[in-house]
């Protein structure tokens, strides 16, 4: 099983998600997980749509513990 883990840093920068789906692209994962996104689950859905992954599960960011 390929599992592809990525702390989004700069993930608003379309760059960015290019990047990671040439990554998808090139290295077919089973489990992509994507951390600290600061995305709203529509917004992921958008980046969803553009990996072509069939499944997806979103947590919504939170302002909890935040400071």
């Amino acid at each position: 099983m390929r599992v592809l883990a990525w702390k989004c840093r700069g993930f608003g920068n379309p760059r960015a998600v290019r990047a990671l789906r040439g990554l998808v692209k090139d290295e077919d994962p089973y489990v992509i997980f994507l951390s600290k996104t600061k995305r709203k689950g529509a917004e992921m859905e958008k980046i969803h749509r553009r990996l072509g992954q069939p499944n997806k599960i979103y947590v919504d960011c939170s302002s909890e513990g935040k400071r």
